[in-house]
């Protein structure tokens, strides 16, 4: 008989190991930082103290970052009952009350960086500008977003911060830049609970929360991109390896007589390798930008209806300014194909063929080639104080659409004041059952319509 070792020694041996890969960890980057020092002792001064920082040139200095945003969603206020209070990502505080957002305050940054000779270093809480494409951007994946919780008025201020270790090699003659990443705790998508106990025909469906992956050495995350310059022509190409964002799940089946199916699903984020190509190119006041991603997940084949499937992913952008760059227009298109894709009708099981369905709307993969269309049109007024904004996506299958408007103010240096509001809807009728497939139309997205405040300070 195999001996079980005890809970208590468990959690020791755990709670063990987990120091062993913080402080292998701590221990690699600090002997990274010792290198740099080292290597570029001869040229260290200490006005580099107070200097300010430039992070896209070398020898800039040492810079530090805070970043606090306090956010507050107007919308449904009047019928708030109770309030629960999580952190969703380090450095968060959010409440929300009858399942609603209300308000948040999060460090979104935190960081110091240092450069030395063609060599900067950023090591802290994070956002990241992964590809060259501006709002969708398919490879642009270090970062969690809020989905469905945290409305606001354009796709990148959805981004959670990350904490990361950023290392950026500078090419010679401003010809473009290596850039090394490490997250060493994976953060997932910040999504309205999909939780439920029910019996339908005799089968009894758990589907539990979701849980934040463990910091763990199997779980840590990272990637490597290569940027270039060549007159008015930038390109990229990049790879990630990081846990989904959206979760997976476990399926466990077991039968009770005479006639009840327990069926129980438990989340995960499985590991998905991520290669990206990007460029940008201007030309008679045009910008233009594509950028393309191809994901592979744990489930190449398609045929496991609660993982996730592999798949290729892109933009295409065209902006154009005007008024010397007060205004700007920007179109874009936006199609996915999803691999080995099957309709939950296609499943053989009936289980199999109600779990597609009821993941379809939650998983981002309900339709095999799904197209996004958005217009936006944003403004640069009096030095840039103030910047209005306004968004329309629309996704063309799902046929459901997401309209924002925004305005934003700067009150000083660093303090910047942001009011907007949006609409999430479908252009299907309420009883048409693919509405629960739309990102912007399913019944978890609960704030159909919303009015926001945003206040961020930047030191």
């Amino acid at each position: 008989m195999r001996r079980r070792i005890p809970p208590r020694l468990t959690d020791r041996l755990a709670t063990a190991t987990l120091y062993l890969v913080s402080g292998a960890f701590v221990v690699l980057l600090l002997a990274f930082v010792g290198y740099f020092l080292y290597k570029g002792r001869s040229e260290l001064d200490f006005r580099f103290l107070t200097t300010a920082p430039a992070f896209s040139t070398a020898g800039g200095g040492i810079g530090l970052r805070l970043a606090l945003e306090a956010y507050s969603n107007f919308a449904g206020v009047a019928d708030t009952a109770s309030w629960v209070f999580s952190q969703p990502d380090p450095m968060s505080l959010v409440a929300s009350g009858n399942g609603r957002l209300k308000g948040a305050l999060d460090m979104k940054e935190a960081w110091i960086d240092f450069a030395l000779g063609d060599a900067d270093l950023r090591v802290g809480k994070q956002l990241f500008s992964w590809g060259l494409a501006d709002g969708n951007n398919p490879t642009d994946n270090l970062n969690a977003r809020h989905v469905g919780t945290r409305l606001v008025s354009t796709l990148d201020e959805q981004k959670m911060g990350a904490i990361a270790a950023n290392v950026v090699y500078n090419l010679p003659g401003n010809s473009g830049s290596v850039q090394g990443v490490f997250l060493p705790i994976s953060v997932p998508n910040d999504m309205p609970s999909m939780a439920m106990d029910l019996t339908i025909s005799g089968m009894h469906i758990v589907l539990k929360d979701d849980v934040v992956p463990a910091i763990a050495l199997d779980n840590v995350e990272g990637g490597l991109r290569a940027l270039f310059y060549t007159g008015n022509l930038s390109f990229s190409a990049s790879w990630l390896s990081y846990l989904d964002r959206y979760p997976d799940y476990k399926v466990v089946s077991s039968f009770t007589p005479p006639s009840t199916t327990t069926v129980v699903l438990t989340p995960f984020h499985g590991r998905v390798n991520q290669f990206g190509l990007d460029a940008a190119y201007l030309t008679g006041g045009f910008d233009l930008r594509t950028e393309w991603a191809f994901t592979l997940s744990g489930d190449t084949s398609g045929n496991d209806p609660a993982v996730r499937n592999s798949s290729l992913t892109g933009v295409v952008q065209a902006t154009r300014s005007f008024l010397d760059g007060a205004l700007s227009t920007s179109l874009a298109w936006a199609p996915r194909l999803v691999i080995g894709h099957m309709k939950p009708a296609d499943y053989a099981t009936q289980g199999d063929r109600y779990l597609a369905d009821m993941l379809a709307g939650y998983n981002g993969q309900a339709y095999a080639f799904e197209q996004m269309g958005s217009v936006r049109i944003a403004g640069k007024l009096l030095n840039e104080t103030v910047q209005p904004e306004a968004l329309f996506l629309a996704s063309l299958e799902a046929r459901a659409f997401l309209a924002t408007a925004s305005l934003a103010y700067n009150l000083a240096d660093g303090l910047n004041l942001k009011a907007g509001g949006g609409y999430y809807g479908s252009f299907r009728s309420a009883g048409d059952l693919e509405r629960e497939w739309g990102l912007f139309s399913n019944s978890r997205t609960i704030d159909k319509s919303y009015l926001f405040v945003e206040l961020r300070l930047s030191l």
